[in-house]
């Protein structure tokens, strides 16, 4: 394993999300390390079908729910590295779990109350839903895509469409973060999940709102664009542990919950 070099400012990026993170990973953190200078350290809570109230499963996978996972721990105690950015995104999940707009806009506000408390500097970029995305779903393409991705969901089309205008409404509401917009273009057949051409284009987009540092003509070797392992999640029901953090470099590191 690489060893992280703690020399010069180091600075703490928090990722939260769901399967746009774990699809679009090595765009993601080539985005991460084009925007800032390193080292960073990274603490990421994101899974396919995460979901930030509830545990959630995927195939054999159990995660913890983000809110309830043990990223937040990372902040406490003296001593801590602060974080310095977050993204907060994939928040349409929760919906097809059951919850309403009003209880998942709650769980973001959640979260950016956690990372103000531990940096009232930090700086939150929350993404609005893809509504322009879903709002183009024929019933069938619905339905295919909830057998599919979600099939415990038992909403219908409207309702999810519906919810996802409340969603957006709400987001924008939000205090003391930067919202931004997801282009219809970078969606496809998916509703929901960015298009491999524009990942990078989009995380951009998303970090234009954090402080920029001109970057140093690094190696792009040694961005970390291997995916993290989740710290605690259960395979088959049965526990599983990794170390954290699970992913280094010279130029940063990263820590999955």
């Amino acid at each position: 394993m690489t060893s992280f070099n703690l020399t010069g400012d180091v600075r703490r990026i928090v990722l939260l999300g769901a399967s746009n993170l774990s699809l679009g990973w090595p765009q993601l953190m080539r985005a991460v390390f084009d925007h800032w200078n390193g080292p960073l350290q990274i603490l990421t809570a994101h899974g396919m079908g995460r979901s930030y109230l509830a545990s959630s499963h995927f195939g054999l996978r159990t995660a913890p729910g983000i809110l309830g996972c043990g990223l937040w721990s990372e902040f406490t105690g003296g001593g801590q590295l602060p974080p310095s950015a977050a993204l907060i995104t994939d928040l349409g999940n929760d919906l097809v779990y059951g919850r309403t707009p009003a209880e998942v806009v709650q769980a973001a506000a959640d979260a950016c109350g956690r990372l103000r408390d531990a940096n009232s500097d930090c700086r939150i970029v929350v993404t609005r839903p893809p509504l322009e995305s879903v709002k183009t779903l024929s019933r069938l393409r619905y339905y295919l895509f909830r057998t599919v991705v979600f099939p415990m969901c038992q909403h219908s089309l409207a309702e999810i469409v519906d919810a996802t205008h409340d969603l957006d409404d709400r987001i924008q509401q939000l205090e003391g973060v930067t919202v931004v917009s997801q282009q219809r273009e970078w969606f496809g057949a998916d509703p929901i999940h960015i298009r491999r051409c524009y990942r990078e284009l989009a995380f951009a987009s998303f970090f234009a709102s954090w402080p920029a540092e001109s970057t140093d003509a690094a190696s792009a070797l040694m961005v970390p664009v291997k995916r993290p392992t989740m710290r605690i999640c259960r395979v088959v029901g049965r526990k599983r542990i990794c170390q954290q953090p699970s992913v280094t470099t010279n130029l940063g590191s990263v820590s999955a919950w």
